[in-house]
């Protein structure tokens, strides 16, 4: 089963739900659908007729034993499991992402805490230094 290509240029990911309702069913999905830039698209596999599921049947009918072809199953169960692993790290990447720029806001607010207090640190020693009266 070969890769398509569809609306955002990517070639879309061939997945397997694991759903209850469609346990194993196989479906195409954007290459970025992890990531806010993606093209929405979704279409289930047995919409279209497709040479994996030909196979399948035909697998089925010889007892379970490749006929033809075997080499491309094993090349798109092979393709499959390496586009789950990059959707994986995919996810992973984009929720690290969210996490450095909250510890790059978190840290952004710390430093200023730290220099107001130096601030005022210093302004405290010259009033203590030169007998300021706050009162005046």
């Amino acid at each position: 089963m070969s890769s398509k290509v569809y609306g955002c240029g990517e070639r879309l990911l061939l997945l397997k739900a694991s759903t209850v309702k469609n346990k194993g069913r196989l479906f195409w999905r954007c290459r970025n659908w992890a990531t806010n830039s993606h093209c929405n698209y979704f279409e289930w596999v047995d919409d279209e007729e497709s040479d994996f599921q030909g196979k399948e049947k035909e697998s089925e009918a010889s007892g379970g034993k490749r006929v033809d072809g075997g080499k491309k199953g094993e090349e798109d169960e092979v393709s499959l499991k390496m586009e789950k692993i990059m959707l994986d790290l995919m996810k992973k990447n984009e929720k690290l992402k969210m996490k450095l720029q909250q510890e790059k806001k978190i840290g952004t607010f710390l430093f200023f805490l730290f220099v107001i207090s130096w601030v005022s640190t210093i302004v405290m020693v010259f009033m203590l230094l030169f007998k300021v009266n706050c009162n005046a």
